[in-house]
């Protein structure tokens, strides 16, 4: 299942799973130039929106892709929805 690790659950799974890149961004700040522990560190849409920006464009494109690919019904529905996440994006880019 490489082509799976390799796909978005990767990408997803580091903030899940205990690793030392999710331990930082989760439990320390930086103040006055020294690292400090936070355990219940607040952590706002802005901190999120591009790793949820990433992921929905993956998946998007996976749909699409999927859709082509087996020449499925719903294309139109597709790139509606293509182009209405491309309006949310002008919202925060």
């Amino acid at each position: 299942m490489l082509d799976v690790w390799e796909s978005v659950y990767k990408f997803e799974s580091d903030s899940a799973h205990s690793s030392l890149q999710s331990l930082v961004s989760r439990h320390f700040e930086l103040k006055d130039g020294r690292l400090e522990l936070a355990l219940y560190k607040e952590r706002s849409l802005e901190d999120c929106v591009g790793r949820l920006d990433s992921t929905s464009a993956v998946l998007l494109d996976a749909t699409q892709k999927i859709h082509d690919r087996y020449n499925s019904g719903p294309k139109k529905e597709v790139i509606a929805l293509g182009e209405e996440f491309e309006k949310v994006r002008l919202t925060y880019s």
